[in-house]
């Protein structure tokens, strides 16, 4: 079987993004039962969440989720995971010339996943009609590559204010 061995020990996204991102609530589940070691444990959890962000960047519903809970320590999630993003922001600027915290991909992503038409919007694959969708922003006027991915932030929000339980 052609590459079948290469295939196989490959880490895909979505499986370390998941290991991650259960990594953030395991140490937040062991913060809340240690309270001498829950700053640590809830820093610890930002990092886990701020990885699991850097692979993929909609898990920060998950980081703002455990910093809810986390409550007055929920500046120590935030930390672990500002210490986590900041290389890759800073690395985005560096080559791009752009605020881009972690990804291009981030608005479209979340677009994708919370927009009134969810089901059309998620089958679309990769031909002209995604061209098409990945170019709206450029067919009203927005450049460059941050702004575009604002759009589609900008979008997913308005439906979630126009529709809260629809989104929800």
């Amino acid at each position: 079987e052609p590459h079948g061995g290469y295939w196989r020990g490959a880490v895909w996204a979505p499986t370390l993004t998941i290991a991650l991102q259960l990594t953030a609530i395991v140490f937040a589940l062991r913060a809340r039962d240690n309270a001498r070691r829950s700053v640590w444990l809830w820093g610890a959890a930002g990092l886990a969440g701020g990885f699991a962000s850097v692979v993929t960047a909609t898990s920060l519903v998950i980081v703002a989720t455990l910093a809810a809970f986390a409550g007055r320590r929920a500046v120590a999630v935030l930390a672990g995971v500002v210490i986590t993003i900041i290389p890759v922001t800073w690395r985005n600027f560096e080559k791009g010339g752009e605020f881009i915290p972690i990804s291009l991909n981030a608005g479209i992503n979340l677009y994708i996943g919370n927009n009134p038409n969810y089901d059309e919007t998620v089958a679309i694959r990769p031909d002209l009609q995604w061209k098409r969708f990945v170019q709206e922003p450029r067919r009203l006027g927005i450049q460059g590559a941050g702004a575009g991915s604002n759009y589609f932030v900008g979008k997913a929000l308005s439906y979630a204010a126009a529709d809260p339980l629809g989104f929800a």
